[in-house]
Order: C-alpha cells, then sequence, then structure tokens
C-alpha cells in the first residue's frame, strides 16, 4: 500500500505542478480587455478622476485617452447592469474618483446577464464582489490544455482596454460599402431587432431601475457626480427602437437629473446620419469613437468645472 501511495505521489505532484504553474502563466497572460481594464484601475486606483461603465455602446464610443484627466474604464462588450453594479461595488471600495459615466442607452435598461456569461468573460476571476456561486469552476485554465501553448497576451487592446482594430467580420458598414438600402435587409439587422424586441421584459427593466438607483444613492453618498450617457447610434436603429416606446429611461432621468450632481448626456441622434463613423447600427467605429469622445470632454468639462 505504501509503495503504491508512493508511485501514485509521483505521479500527482508533478501534474498538479504543473497546472498550477499553467494557471499563473495564463492569467499572467489573459489578453482580455477585462484584465487589462482591471489592470489600469489597479495600477490608478489612487489617483482616478473617472469611472466608466456600460456595455458595447460605451466601450467601442468611449475612448479613456481622449478624457482630461486620469479615467478608468470598466465597459464591457455584452454587460449589464447587474455586471455593473456588481464592478461598481468592487471599485468604490479601492478608489475614489470624482465621477462615474453609467450607460443609459434606451436598450441598456432590458439587458441582465446570467451566470454562464458572467463566467465566460473571466469576471468572477478578478472581481471579488462577483459571488463564487457564478463559477462552476474556479480555474481559467481548462481541457484541452494545447490551447494555453503558445501563451500570448493580445496585441490588440490599449492601456486601457480599447480595441481600436476591430475584427473585419464586426464591420458590417465597410462590408456594404455604408449603404442605407444594403444595411436595411442585412440578415444581423433583423437578428438584432429580434433580439431586442425578445429581450424586452417589464421585470428586468425594473429591477435595472432599481440598480440605477442604488449605483446612484451610493454614489451620491461618496459625493461622487454621475453622468447617464446614451452614446450615439444610427438613425435605422433609432428609429427602430423608437417604434419601440422604451419610455422607462426618460421617466426616470426625468426623476433623477438635477444638474448638478446627476446629468444625463444623450448623444444619440449626433451622428445619425454619418455611416462612416460607425461599424454596424448602435456601434461607433474607432474615427467615430474619437471624436465622440472630444464631444463627450468638452461637455465633460463644463458639467465638472
Amino acid at each position: 500500500m505504501k509503495l503504491f501511495l508512493s508511485k501514485l505521489l509521483i505521479v500527482i505532484i508533478p501534474v498538479g505542478i504543473l497546472l498550477v504553474t499553467m494557471e499563473v502563466l495564463n492569467r499572467r497572460n489573459d489578453g482580455s480587455s477585462i484584465y487589462i481594464q482591471n489592470e489600469y484601475f489597479l495600477e490608478n486606483s489612487s489617483k482616478l478622476d473617472g469611472l466608466v461603465f456600460g456595455s458595447s455602446y460605451m466601450w467601442c464610443g468611449i475612448q479613456p485617452q481622449y478624457l482630461d484627466g486620469n479615467v478608468a474604464s470598466f465597459a464591457l462588450e455584452g454587460s449589464a447592469l447587474n455586471i455593473d453594479y456588481s464592478i461598481f461595488t468592487y471599485a468604490k471600495e479601492v478608489s475614489r474618483p470624482k465621477f462615474v459615466l453609467l450607460d443609459a442607452s434606451k436598450t441598456y435598461l432590458i439587458n441582465y446577464r446570467t451566470p454562464n456569461f458572467i463566467k465566460s468573460v473571466r469576471l468572477p476571476y478578478y472581481f471579488p464582489t462577483i459571488k463564487a456561486s457564478e463559477l462552476t469552476g474556479y480555474f481559467l485554465t481548462e481541457i484541452p490544455l494545447n490551447q494555453y501553448f503558445p501563451l500570448e497576451t493580445s496585441p490588440n487592446y490599449d492601456q486601457w482596454g480599447y480595441q481600436p482594430e476591430i475584427p473585419e467580420e464586426w464591420n458590417v458598414f465597410k462590408k456594404l460599402d455604408y449603404q442605407d438600402s444594403l444595411i436595411l435587409n442585412h440578415p444581423r439587422m433583423e437578428a438584432l431587432y429580434t433580439f431586442v424586441k425578445g429581450n424586452i421584459r417589464a421585470d428586468k427593466t425594473k429591477e435595472n431601475l432599481d440598480l440605477y438607483r442604488r449605483i446612484l444613492k451610493e454614489c451620491l453618498d461618496k459625493n461622487i457626480r454621475i453622468i447617464f450617457v446614451s452614446t450615439p447610434k444610427y438613425h435605422l436603429f433609432n428609429r427602430y427602437v423608437d417604434g419601440l416606446h422604451l419610455d422607462e429611461r426618460e421617466a426616470f432621468m426625468e426623476e433623477v437629473v438635477d444638474n448638478e450632481h446627476v446629468f444625463f448626456l444623450n448623444y444619440d441622434t449626433l451622428y445619425e446620419k454619418n455611416s462612416q463613423l460607425f461599424f454596424d447600427v448602435n456601434h461607433l467605429n474607432n474615427e467615430g469613437s474619437i471624436q465622440f469622445t472630444k464631444v463627450l470632454n468638452s461637455d465633460l468639462t463644463s458639467i465638472l468645472n
């Protein structure tokens, strides 16, 4: 029996060392945007002026390098307010920002993300406020192991986690030569509209409004100004969303905005006729993002000074 255990340990110990080493290397070489965003946040937490939260609208639309002051972004592709609140709860404990920018796009109020999504974007590994119960496993490293060789970091993100060069398959407008007639009939448009309409649920909207209020209260308790931002959308998207009569956002803004501590900057229609600044109907491309961030910066300067 002792001989068997000795032989078993000879096998188990090297395998265990290999797996732990791979896990450490995998986390250190995690090229995901959220890893890069969190690294920037941790390095600058004591001197941050602002934080950005929201979905891919904010992630693609706002480039922190073009904002005055030191701003960290936690905007994330596919995010939702239940994710924003968890990360905000984490961030406010280790930083003292002067302001928070929070996604206020109409369709953001219908978003909600499940534990499976939360794990898939690796959030529980970096944010202790996202419960361990959201995990189905505690390791980034998963079978098959050969997917981690060679270990590479993504060169496609800047230090704030923004992605200047998007994959070609994302750039629908460029593929369709920026023509409305082709864009309108593209299968992706129908899929987007079906997704939006299929996710309209009064209970989720109510939950998200409650999360807005919780973030708002916690910001005001810490004397943090909160600026709700709706980034530019293309007119085809605006026209469709307007037809859904999602009026909860406007009612909420009328309730909370005082233009002293709480603001709402609505840029939905800012570039809605300029297809050259978008890669699809609801996301700015890199040029559009640069132009918009400079406009936003000017407005923030007026608000905060």
